[in-house]
Parts: structure tokens; sequence; C-alpha cells
């Protein structure tokens, strides 16, 4: 049977000082549901200080929180970390999931994991969640293994929750790979290159945490299966930049738009999810339009003063 009330319903979220985490601890518990946070490096305030990679630190964890739901959000996602360091990505997307899960089990806990649209190979948009995967890159690879870890355990009423590139309200701009844009547009001392290829959809934390909420709160409905959250607004990084610009009345003739993908590791040209099953389960979801949702991320982090 499903919850009668969640006001007693224990919830663990991994990841809760990330961009996502924080918004999800923030909307949940204004839900008034009984949260914990879990943080690593940079736990603080009421958050608890776990390390994901420590087996007796997460089992001593779940021992005394006994939740109900865990929400893991904890991931490496930096894309420098991921390529020159893969065995700590492993470590924690794969390896430090795969425990989650099993502890999960132990508890009868249920498990919804964030994973990523990188696991597609972007030749085939907009993908449902049954779509054949083949990530092009090792983000892609590890958050597909920890997806398949989640999803074997035995008898997995567990979920994932596949969702495209983030932002919100960063606590830095290069939290974020959508308001990490803003140093581009602000630099006019030199021209810089964008971007101008894949085709991207920013989704805002919290229309993210909103979904999550969704999907917690019916979780019998959620369980067993993968479920795709996207905006639908679709732009490459060059047209991010130039929407940044335009909102805050910046110059932006500075940024020269590059056709074509770039070294480095390589990224889907297009992934978008498909969420229209996730609406149909869930009912509809809102999403900010990025204009409005980009203005409120980054107006703490201008320089001057943002013209009305």
């Amino acid at each position: 049977g499903g919850f009668l009330t969640m006001a007693n319903t224990k919830v663990l979220i991994t990841g809760a000082s990330g961009l996502l985490g924080r918004e999800l601890y923030k909307q949940f518990r204004a839900r008034g549901w009984d949260c914990t946070g879990l943080a690593h490096s940079r736990a603080r305030g009421e958050l608890l200080k776990v390390d994901l990679c420590n087996e007796e630190e997460v089992r001593r964890c779940l021992e005394a929180t006994l939740p109900d739901v865990v929400v893991h959000s904890a991931a490496e996602r930096r894309p420098n970390v991921v390529a020159s360091r893969p065995e700590a990505t492993a470590e924690l997307n794969v390896e430090a999931t795969e425990r989650l899960a099993r502890l999960c089990r132990e508890n009868g806990s249920f498990l919804l994991y964030i994973s990523t649209d990188y696991v597609f190979d972007g030749r085939a948009a907009p993908y449902l969640p049954s779509a054949p995967t083949n990530p092009l890159n090792e983000y892609g690879r590890s958050k597909l293994a920890g997806e398949k870890a989640v999803m074997d355990v035995h008898g997995s009423g567990n979920a994932v929750l596949r969702v495209p590139v983030l932002y919100g309200d960063v606590e830095k701009v290069d939290e974020s790979a959508v308001t990490v844009l803003l140093n581009a547009v602000l630099d006019t001392s030199k021209r810089a290159q964008v971007l101008d290829y894949e085709k991207r959809y920013p989704t805002h934390v919290r229309d993210v945490s909103r979904v999550c909420a969704a999907l917690v709160q019916e979780h019998e409905k959620a369980a067993g299966s993968v479920w795709h959250f996207s905006a639908r607004e679709c732009l490459t990084k060059y047209g991010m930049a130039c929407v940044i610009a335009k909102v805050f009345g910046l110059p932006h003739d500075h940024l020269e738009p590059v056709e074509g993908p770039v070294p480095g590791p390589t990224r889907p040209y297009d992934s978008h999810l498909d969420s229209h099953l996730t609406e149909e389960c869930f009912g509809p979801m809102e999403t900010i339009p990025f204009k409005q949702g980009i203005r409120e991320a980054l107006s703490p982090h201008l320089p001057i003063a943002t013209p009305k």
C-alpha cells in the first residue's frame, strides 16, 4: 500500500550540498517531510558528513536514519575530473551506487537514482526511457553502470530519473555548465569561442525537484522503471550565452559561435529526453522559461547592478 501520509516518511538525500541536492532538501523540507541531507566535501549546517565510498560510514548512517526513501543525487560530473580521474569517478558513480543499492535493499528503502541524458549517443532523439543506451563518454558510461546497479538489485523496486544539463541557484557560476557561460559573456576583453553545435535542454533544478517529489510521493507507481524529465527549450551553448547577454543587456559580439564538435570528451549531438510518460503518470510538469530562470540564477553573480 501507499503512504497514507508523507509526514512520517523519512527521506535521505545524498549530494545534498550539490546544485540539485540543495534544492531537493529545501523542497522536501518545505513539504514537511522528515528529511536528512548527506554531504562530503561541502558538509555544513544540518547536513551529515558521510563518505559514500566508505561502506561502514554509509551502513552506520542508514542504520541511524532508517530512511523509507533515498534520493541518490551525489555524483562526479565535472568533465575535467571525470577525464583525469576515471578510477575516482567510477568509485563514486558506480561502486558507491552499487553499495548504496545493496544497503537500501537490506534496509527496505526505496532508492531513486538521478541519472543523465548522456547515457544516449544523441543520434536518435527524442529518447523514450526504453530507448537503447549508448554512452559516448566516461561520464555517461559511469552513470549508466550506476543505473544498472540500482535496477539490477534483486526484485528492484527502485527507480531512475534521467535529466539533462541542469542550472539553478548556483553558489559559484562554475557549479553548472550553463551558468559558467556568464564568464565568457562578461569578459569582453577577448573574443571567446562558444560551441554552437550540440543541442542542449537546460533544465532548472527547481523543476527537477518537483518531479522527484512526485516520484517519491507515489513511489509505488515509480518503482521498477526509468523516467525522463527535461525542459523543452533547445539551445546550444552559444545560444545560452546569447540569452544570458540579452537578459542582462550585455554585449555579446565578442562571442564567436563554433560549428561542429570540438576535441575532448565526445558529447551526444541531441540527447533530448522525452518526458511524456512521466507527465502521463504523475501529471503535467511545469518548466520555468530559460530566460526567466537564468536571470534569477545569475542576478546575484553579476558584478554590476542588473537592469530591472
